[in-house]
């Protein structure tokens, strides 16, 4: 994985709420995702989870209108992670 890419693309300060806009494929989040999917060949699909719960991925994934990932093991472990 090309971390100074990750990094470029997606570091804290880069991801500010006005990004996200309506978490559609042509607000600016999305078009960050699909880029980098793009650029990696290898990465199959990207997300980004808000702190509301929303989440916004490439491609584009049908999810549940109730469906919350802030409930699974690796988002809790980040949310933690953010907190400290």
């Amino acid at each position: 994985m090309n971390i100074s890419l990750r990094t470029k693309l997606f570091s804290p300060g880069r991801l500010t709420s006005a990004l996200f806009g309506d978490g559609s494929e042509s607000s600016e989040i999305g078009q960050k995702l699909n880029q980098y999917i793009g650029l990696q060949p290898e990465v199959q699909a990207i997300y980004v989870v808000t702190t509301d719960g929303r989440m916004i991925t490439s491609p584009k994934l049908e999810l549940p209108d109730d469906y919350d990932s802030r409930g699974r093991p690796c988002t809790k472990k980040q949310i933690k992670k953010r907190e400290k």
